[in-house]
């Protein structure tokens, strides 16, 4: 972040404060936003669910990112929009995905997981309740498409 004052630093779950809000102070803005390169092979995922394809507000949104290694999944990240207050990690799903092997009951468990994992609004654009379908359906997309590659 920047301003005329200088310059700070701030992580990803530091920026996003509550619906609407983040850490920018009066006279800020972003500069930079820095994304490591992974040193190892990941998969990776991406789905927004709208009303239509662009230009639209996600009813929810999943980001994952997945190593896996000799059939293992060594490291699993999963980030969700517009099921939470702010952007939010599934943490649940991602502990229970450490060195594991990938079943279709291990998918179905972490997709309850993920469901339990966030606190949606209903409002205009979906209802509390179809949101938390689609964040767990997302998580079991993501994990499907990683046995599939």
């Amino acid at each position: 972040l920047a301003s005329s004052e200088g310059r700070r630093t701030v992580t990803v779950d530091g920026f996003f404060l509550g619906p609407g809000r983040t850490s920018l102070r009066p006279g800020e803005f972003v500069r930079t936003v820095r994304i490591p390169i992974p040193k190892t092979e990941y998969r990776t995922f991406y789905h927004k669910v709208g009303k239509r394809r662009a230009l639209t507000i996600a009813i929810a949104s999943l980001g994952a990112l997945i190593r896996v290694d000799k059939g293992l999944i060594t490291e699993a990240r999963f980030a969700a929009g517009s099921v939470s207050p702010t952007p939010v990690r599934l943490r649940a799903v991602e502990d229970r995905l450490q060195d594991v092997s990938l079943t279709v009951d291990l998918i179905e468990e972490v997709r309850h997981l993920a469901m339990g994992g966030v606190s949606p609004i209903s409002d205009v654009r979906a209802t509390a309740e179809y949101r938390t379908q689609v964040i767990g359906d997302l998580v079991a997309r993501a994990l499907r498409n990683c046995l599939q590659n």
